[in-house]
């Protein structure tokens, strides 16, 4: 096993006063009648004996109350603290806060944070006046203020008074973020007390650009309302079935149903698949079942197709290829949905006679239905798991070559081209370029950057700078980039000349070349940061963030918006909320070059908080902190009470029963798995395990990375795939996209974090190991030549 790596072992690298006063009282009313009938009693003599047992028991002690915590002292932190524990106690302190600063503007945030909370705790009647108040003192927030009054009222039934507040929201300038919902509980409450043409002439303008299922159903409402039942009909089926599990749903059929409306079969159709793919499939059945004896003919097959794929979804698997096997169909793409569903049965079963039987039939009866597509992809994933590069490939190929404008006919290629650069095939350099040449916004276009100038590296090492040049102009965070770089400082690759064709030939394949923003805040940008500042004073962090990203998505400045949003984030301890505004406000960040953004930006898009306690536990198991600080990073973005799906806990995302194994070999207290959300605990515990793994795999980093995400077994497992020449080999080789891409992530964020903490202006260094030469690796020679 050990030999089939040829690189080495990289750097390791809620008052509780009321509470007792409750149970006081309680404790005397239940003793009340003893009391009572003792009174009209004569006291009686207690004998010698009984006095000398009460005096000899020992005195009774009293367990004592747990004292409430303090409360806080700064506005922000009353308000947190309300949030998280609604109490009379926390609400008065808020509430004398905003008296004793009634003549500043804490006061007025005060005031304006009570309001937002109690119409949060359903106590409307308190807010509307704290409202009304703080648009009167918070200028800059009257949007806020207002949207948020116009709720009280209509929560108090007073609709009519609501509508110029709302109206207000809507014409506010700059846009406010609530002027969607705002235009939507406007005309709702036009519907509702009978200005129902109103609600239409102010929805109908504005329908594609409203939120949805809430937009649609306004719209349908009103119309319904105006009598206007025809129009109505549409919009409510499009809720109804597009929207199958939302309130809106429920309502859109009571529209429906009070029109008489029959629900057309397509409309249910397409319900019964909403259902099912968003984990309603015995919903979905039921509802094919009542429906189908009623259906046209020509929609009978595709119910009885959906009522099998139903099955199939509840993981009944044997029973839904039982079911789609014997059913027979006349509507041809009902028949090819019916294969399609029948082949997902069979691969989940391990039928693979008959996975190639459904191909064939969908190649020769379907050849350009979608599920045929599907199928394809579907089967040839399935031997991408299995190593079985002889039966993916046709099935990859025919993906791409029928169905060449598909967004996952990009995949279908790479991965074609991969295998044929795996094997040393000469058509390795076409395909790659012709992967550049016809997805150049591809995922992928990095690394067929990559593996052409190792390719090329050899015999025309201008042509493989070119290319590694390109990656990182291109893609300058993206972990090809930090290879490209790595190899870019060999002395044969940085003297070499550029030829004018290699340019060429890269401008032709018109890469993505995304921008960096303005990180200078215009004067709408400006007013954004200042309102949320405001709204972060107030402890209303969520509501700063909104304001923020709203103004990131519709003023064209998302940059110094997104620094504030992620600087507010930070603030207040959620340092992951912070990478994740970053991300959603600034998708295209891994492009840029670290100079072309603040290294404020940076360090909130890779923050390194708990700093000493990482760097001390990294230290201690001879590990590179800045790859633990990147596997952090990429495992719970440095929330500490991360929680998976899997029930993976804490800031390097450890299993309950791994975690008990691991501290009683360290010797560390494991009362309750509630420890693993201690920082200082989980990091001890998980650059131990990080550790352990890569001692098992000879510190092989990116076998580790693919362990650590995917489990040992099936990282050794991928290690014996191949003679993998270097480890970018053996991470493109990973079948599984999540590993492949949580190995390269890992690996890319360790070098940023590098660069950004370590030695900044140094030549940083990536975290791989050197790359040991094959005599059968491209560099030492290829049978390739030239690009087309």
């Amino acid at each position: 096993m050990r030999k089939k790596i040829s690189w080495v072992r990289t750097t390791l690298g809620r008052s509780a006063s009321c509470l007792a006063a409750g149970v006081l009282l309680s404790l005397l009313w239940a003793s009340m009648p003893s009391r009572i009938a003792a009174a009209g009693k004569k006291p009686q003599k207690a004998s010698a004996r009984t006095a000398a047992k009460k005096r000899a028991a020992p005195a009774r002690k009293v367990a004592a109350k747990p004292a409430p915590p303090p409360i806080p002292a700064t506005l922000d932190g009353i308000v947190r603290a309300y949030r998280e524990s609604p109490t009379p106690a926390l609400r008065a302190a808020l509430h004398q806060f905003a008296q004793t600063h009634s003549k500043e503007e804490s006061g007025a945030l005060a005031l304006f944070a009570l309001a937002n909370l109690d119409l949060d705790n359903n106590r409307p009647a308190e807010a509307l006046p704290n409202f009304l108040t703080a648009r009167r003192r918070l200028p800059s927030l009257a949007d806020s203020a207002d949207y948020g009054a116009g709720r009280a009222l209509v929560q108090l039934n007073r609709k009519v008074e609501a509508l110029p507040l709302l109206d207000t929201v809507v014409a506010h300038q700059p846009v406010s973020p609530y002027r969607v919902w705002a235009l939507i509980l406007a005309a709702n409450c036009r519907t509702d007390t009978g200005a129902a043409a109103e609600a239409i002439e102010r929805l109908q303008p504005e329908a594609g650009d409203l939120p949805q299922p809430q937009g649609t159903l306004a719209l349908a409402r009103a119309l319904d309302a105006a009598g206007k039942s025809s129009a109505a009909i549409p919009l409510a089926l499009k809720v109804y079935s597009q929207w199958p599990r939302s309130p809106e749903a429920v309502t859109a059929e009571q529209i429906l149903r009070a029109a008489g409306a029959p629900i057309p079969a397509p409309a249910l159709l397409d319900r019964v698949e909403k259902l099912m793919q968003n984990g309603a499939p015995t919903q979905a059945a039921a509802e094919l079942r009542q429906a189908i004896p009623q259906l046209p003919a020509e929609h009978r097959d595709l119910a009885r197709v959906r009522l099998g794929a139903a099955r199939f979804f509840a993981r009944e698997h044997l029973g839904a290829w039982e079911y789609l096997n014997s059913l027979a169909v006349a509507s041809g793409e009902a028949d090819a949905e019916r294969l399609y569903y029948r082949l997902s049965a069979a691969r989940r079963l391990e039928k693979w006679n008959d996975v190639e039987e459904v191909l064939r039939l969908l190649e020769s009866k379907y050849p350009q239905s979608r599920w045929r597509l599907e199928a394809l992809v579907g089967a040839a994933n399935r031997y991408l798991v299995g190593n079985q590069p002889d039966a993916f490939l046709p099935l990859y190929k025919a993906c791409y070559t029928a169905f060449p404008n598909d967004p996952q006919a990009s995949f279908c290629h790479w991965r074609t081209a991969w295998v044929h650069y795996s094997r040393r095939d000469p058509n390795a350099v076409f395909l790659l370029a012709d992967h550049l040449n016809k997805y150049p916004g591809s995922p992928d276009a990095a690394g067929a950057l990559y593996f052409l100038g190792r390719l090329k590296e050899p015999s025309e090492p201008g042509m493989a700078r070119a290319f590694y040049e390109a990656i990182n102009r291109h893609f300058a965070n993206y972990y090809y980039a930090v290879l490209a770089r790595e190899r870019m400082r060999q002395p044969a690759l940085r003297e070499a000349v550029i030829p004018p064709a290699a340019s060429a030939q890269i401008a032709a394949w018109k890469l993505p070349s995304p921008q960096p923003p303005d990180f200078e805040p215009d004067t709408v940008a400006a007013q954004r940061m200042k309102r949320a500042r405001l709204l972060s004073k107030a402890g209303l962090a969520e509501m700063a963030e909104l304001e923020l990203r709203f103004g990131a998505r519709t003023d064209g400045r998302p940059g110094p918006l997104a620094v504030e949003a992620a600087r507010i984030a930070s603030a207040r301890g959620a340092v992951g909320q912070g990478i994740r505004n970053i991300k959603a406000m600034a998708p295209a960040y891994l492009t840029w070059d670290l100079s072309t953004a603040p290294q404020s930006f940076w360090k909130l898009a890779f923050p390194l908080p708990f700093r000493a306690s990482l760097e001390r536990h990294a230290e201690r198991n001879s590990l590179d902190p800045y790859l633990v600080a990147a596997l952090i990073r990429q495992e719970s973005e440095f929330e500490p009470r991360a929680l998976s799906r899997a029930k993976a806990m804490g800031l390097t995302q450890i299993m309950p029963s791994t975690g008990r194994e691991l501290s009683r070999r360290l010797g560390i207290p494991y009362p309750s798995t509630a420890v693993l959300y201690q920082p200082e605990t989980n990091l001890q515990l998980g650059t131990f395990f990080l550790k352990r793994i890569a001692d098992s795999l000879d510190g092989v980093w990116e076998a580790t990375l693919a362990a650590y995400n995917a489990g040992p077994s099936r990282a050794r497992l991928w290690l014996g795939w191949s003679e993998f020449r270097e480890p970018a080999e053996f991470v493109e080789a990973i079948p599984f996209h999540e590993t492949r891409n949580y190995v390269q992530s890992v690996l890319r964020n360790a070098d940023i974090y590098r660069r950004l903490y370590a030695n900044p202006t140094a030549a940083i260094p990536s975290n791989l190991g050197q790359l040991s030469e094959r005599p059968d690796s491209p560099q030492a020679g290829s049978k390739a030549t030239g690009t087309q």
